[in-house]
């Protein structure tokens, strides 16, 4: 049905934006790097919040810094709390119970890829159906 593949064509298009405008997001003024800083927090344990809301400004508002634009996060406490959780409690990373964990940025990526089936079959389209309603 048509309602089907407009969702289809919009998790496409939100995938390919994600790798194409996030991923590759560098600002050479403040020195913020997506990639960089995805590493800095992996290797720091998965604890600053800061990576979260520079991810969701680069998101909503195409700049790093919270003070880069006027314009509001939107629902930036939700946001946290989601993120924590996917990384806490789903992924199980971070977890302060797992005997000697490895932070560092190649293990995540392997991890990552892993994992990558339940990723994008759970949490990228329960977010898809979260936009929807």
């Amino acid at each position: 049905s048509d309602e089907v593949n407009t969702k289809e064509l919009k998790y496409v298009i939100s995938l390919f934006e994600w790798i194409e405008r996030i991923q590759l997001y560098s600002n050479s003024v403040s020195k913020w790097d997506y990639m960089d800083q995805l590493k800095l927090y992996v290797d720091e344990g998965f604890k600053d919040s800061g990576f979260i809301d520079a991810v969701s400004s680069v998101v909503t508002r195409g700049c790093d810094d919270y003070y880069c634009s006027t314009h509001a996060i939107f629902m930036m406490e939700e946001r946290r709390k989601n993120f924590e959780f996917l990384v806490h409690n789903i992924f199980g990373l971070g977890s302060t119970t797992q005997s000697q964990p490895r932070y560092d940025y190649d293990h995540f990526e392997k991890w990552v890829q892993s994992k990558r089936t339940r990723i994008e079959g759970t949490v990228l389209v329960s977010q898809n159906n979260y936009v929807e309603g």
